[in-house]
């Protein structure tokens, strides 16, 4: 978690800041400027922080329920409760955004890979490992019989 100094701005020094923070995105033209310009600014952990809430807003837009958004992104109920506000709450312009991203295929496999790939990682909280891993792998097993 990142972490906020406790020594608090003067709000117009902080809504310059903001207004400063803008005017560097708006600036942005390519691709490899914009990552340039995250991996830059933002560590690896605020990074993923941003990534996964805007899978959050994209997997509510699609119907995902909270359950399938925890176990895939492996964020808290309270996370998908607040990103799930920020949708309902959004300008117009933002939520179209969403929804054109939310549709694209790109996403879906994106998320289809990330969950089929950490069902494989770790056993759900509070199950045996031992018997997490014989029913995958007895998953496994189905799957592979040719009848």
């Amino acid at each position: 978690m990142s972490q906020v100094s406790k020594r608090r701005l003067k709000a117009e020094v902080s809504d310059k800041l903001v207004g400063l923070f803008i005017k560097l995105i708006q600036q942005i033209n390519t691709s490899e400027q914009a990552e340039n310009m995250f991996t830059t600014l933002f560590s690896a952990a605020e990074r993923t922080m941003m990534a996964k809430r805007v899978s959050v807003m994209l997997m509510l837009i699609k119907g995902a329920n909270y359950l399938t958004i925890r176990e895939t992104l492996k964020v808290s109920q309270g996370t998908i409760a607040k990103m799930s506000q920020v949708v309902t709450t959004a300008p117009p312009s933002v939520v179209d955004w969403l929804k054109g991203e939310a549709n694209a295929d790109d996403l879906t496999q994106t998320l289809d890979e990330v969950g089929y790939h950490l069902k494989g990682l770790l056993p759900p909280r509070g199950k045996s490992w031992s018997n997490w891993r014989r029913q995958l792998e007895n998953e496994r097993d189905k799957s592979q019989q040719p009848f």
